[in-house]
């Protein structure tokens, strides 16, 4: 069970928000339109599956998740596209595919930017009050001094027409 915590926040630059923390674990996800976009950080839960075929058992444990989670999370992640052939290294850790939520998310829609905190309960409540305190305490929400000197990240946008997604 995932539960979750969102209040408003200012409006702030996602990337730059993103490029400012120190968790190794980082997502950015924007639709097609823009109008939802997102970064998140940690991992408040992860499935993967290595079989190239069968995912069953991938589905199932989200699904279960999510039937017993608070209802706006969110999994986020996917297949790799042909099994024949092995990823690139940057993306070894994703397997043959992978779902996860992120740990702490902010998210923009066209009217507000949220701050959101998702998590499960591990022992007492004052644990997971301790856990999350010591967590938050890691986040930046200054602008990073060398923010504007990003100089790369991993993209990829596919767009296929219909007879694409046929073969």
């Amino acid at each position: 069970t995932i539960h979750r915590i969102e209040m408003p926040v200012a409006n702030i630059d996602l990337f730059d928000w993103l490029y400012a923390q120190s968790d190794p674990t980082k997502i950015y996800w924007s639709g097609r339109d823009h109008e939802f976009t997102l970064a998140g950080i940690g991992l408040a839960k992860a499935f993967k599956s290595e079989n190239e075929t069968d995912f069953s058992k991938l589905f199932s444990d989200v699904k279960n998740t999510l039937r017993n989670s608070s209802p706006k999370i969110k999994f986020y992640g996917g297949f790799k596209f042909d099994p024949q052939q092995p990823p690139a290294s940057e993306w070894d850790i994703f397997a043959n595919a992978a779902f996860f939520v992120p740990k702490y998310e902010i998210f923009k829609t066209q009217t507000e930017t949220r701050f959101v905190y998702n998590f499960e309960l591990s022992g007492s409540e004052r644990e997971t009050i301790q856990s999350f305190e010591k967590s938050f305490e890691n986040l930046n929400f200054g602008k990073s001094a060398n923010a504007d000197e990003i100089c790369c990240y991993t993209s990829r946008e596919d767009i296929p027409k219909w007879d694409q997604w046929e073969q």
